[in-house]
């Protein structure tokens, strides 16, 4: 498990007031990161819609969050959508806030947006973890993907695990860090913090 998370959607949700008390209330209770997952239909549209530099840096102001507590997560297609973003993204990053692209390895473009963009997390797309151990392939990318965050400095998480031999696998090829059913199904935010303040495992998402 690596954060709280929300769904941003096409109304603007930087401006809403249930995004400072799902940001302050995590952190105050020494949770983990925040995470933003824009609405994929609306794209990176919502970066200047609301949710852009200086809301965001607004949002944090207000909930005295510290910003690398703080994720925004992005599709591939929804980069794709705006020719503008990498402006709106860098200024994120400037605000220490961290980027992550979603659904890492599906679209075609998925390592050039590593070098275009400053994300610092891909997030490994479900399709390739369901094939370790199956899937010559599959393993293949999940461990180059893994040898290429080592190597550039960036995150990678695990998306999908939805059993105990997933995550050994994972474990054994050094991804550290994932989601899925194994760990938790959808949650409301309340629930969701208890789950995470309850468990053993360190607050950073770790394979357990």
């Amino acid at each position: 498990m690596n954060g709280i998370g929300v769904v941003a959607t096409k109304g603007g949700m930087g401006k809403s007031s249930s995004v400072v008390a799902l940001a302050g209330a995590p952190y105050a209770r020494g949770l983990p990161v925040l995470v933003i997952d824009l609405d994929p239909q609306a794209g990176a549209s919502q970066l200047r819609d609301g949710l852009g530099s200086a809301a965001v840096a607004g949002l944090l102001a207000a909930t005295s969050v510290p910003p690398d507590r703080l994720q925004m997560e992005l599709t591939e297609s929804a980069l794709m959508r705006d020719p503008a973003a990498a402006a709106t993204l860098a200024a994120l990053r400037a605000l220490g806030v961290g980027l992550a692209l979603d659904d890492f390895g599906t679209g075609y473009s998925s390592l050039g947006y590593l070098k275009r963009f400053p994300i610092d997390t891909a997030k490994l797309d479900k399709t390739f973890v369901d094939g370790l151990g199956r899937d010559a392939e599959d393993t293949a990318i999940v461990e180059a993907v893994l040898g290429m965050g080592r190597t550039r400095e960036f995150g990678v998480v695990a998306e999908g695990i939805e059993s105990a031999a997933q995550a050994d696998q994972l474990r054994a090829l050094g991804c550290a860090t994932g989601q899925g059913y194994r760990f938790a199904r959808p949650l409301p935010a309340d629930q969701a913090e208890d789950l995470v303040a309850a468990r053993a495992a360190p607050l950073a998402g770790v394979i357990a």
